[in-house]
């Protein structure tokens, strides 16, 4: 199968592609002609200089299919980088380009916890992409995961280098609101089965892992993993976090901005078994990952 990746530079894609390679396919990434140091060096992979936040139309691109894992979690308003523009601008063109040249196939990366009535414009956009792709006419299919890990996740980094090297470890709030995690791998190989599977046309794949963690308990399963034997904490008062970042969040070397402590809070978790169920995986477990890979 011919397959165009966009976003294929990026943390997932960077995962997903020697597995598409591996299954047989041709696989075409769209890139950036400015981001070309990041380009994966994988053989049999094809580059087309691209920039999918733009209108596609002088691009000559055959394709089965589109696989869309474009995605931001910071606004650079700056650099002219806002969830409107890499969520529903990026999904607009891609969906657009389809439908013009005939690829019916799309495959979309969105979130969980994306609703009609989502308070972040970072699911706001999400939620208008994924409605944008239904509406389109194609064979699509969404998958909304929860917060993927994995050793080169920014997420398991940032939290491990404080658990590993500081004494004390910043945390908003108290501490108790809930994330669910779900393994690189197992996102990934979601979307190969997919590609293959008639079933999952259509549809919209909650992925929700095994686990669902405070935040607290998180940072102490990351202890363990390490032989650490207590991870001390320091719970910074929320109206405390929420005036710093309004002041300081717009700055990229403050650690959190305001919509991203709304979406923290809000404990967005799933116990849907469906992606599962339909593609016979078993999810992997977060402490057991983080041992793995130690």
């Amino acid at each position: 199968m011919k397959i165009i990746v966009a976003g294929g530079t990026g943390f997932v894609g960077n995962a997903l592609l020697p597995g598409l390679i591996k299954d047989g396919h041709d696989v075409t990434i769209l890139q950036r002609p400015s981001s070309l140091s990041q380009s994966p060096r994988l053989d049999g992979l094809k580059i087309a200089f691209v920039n999918p936040e733009l209108p596609i139309k002088d691009a000559d691109l055959s394709a089965d299919a589109i696989i869309n894992l474009v995605g931001i979690i910071r606004e650079n308003r700056r650099r002219g980088i806002t969830y409107h523009q890499s969520h529903f601008m990026v999904t607009k063109n891609l969906v657009d380009y389809a439908r013009s040249n005939g690829i019916k196939r799309f495959l979309q990366m969105s979130a969980s916890g994306v609703r009609p009535d989502s308070k972040t414009p970072y699911f706001q956009t999400k939620f208008e992409a994924e409605n944008y792709v239904k509406e389109s006419g194609l064979d699509w299919t969404i998958f909304r995961p929860a917060i993927i890990f994995g050793p080169e996740s920014h997420f398991v980094l940032m939290l491990s280098n404080m658990v590993w090297k500081l004494p004390v470890v910043p945390v908003v709030g108290d501490g108790r609101y809930k994330i669910q995690l779900v393994h690189i791998d197992d996102v990934c190989m979601g979307f190969r089965k997919a590609l293959l599977d008639e079933r999952a046309i259509g549809k919209t794949f909650e992925i929700g892992g095994p686990d669902i963690l405070t935040y607290d308990e998180i940072l102490d399963a990351m202890g363990r993993a390490a032989n650490k034997t207590k991870v001390r904490k320091f719970h910074q008062p929320l109206f405390l976090m929420r005036k710093m970042a309004a002041i300081l969040g717009n700055f990229q070397w403050f650690p959190i901005t305001n919509d991203q402590i709304t979406m923290l809070l809000e404990s967005n978790h799933t116990n849907d078994q469906f992606f599962w169920e339909m593609f016979g995986l078993t999810a992997k477990k977060f402490e057991q990952s983080l041992r793995d890979n130690i």
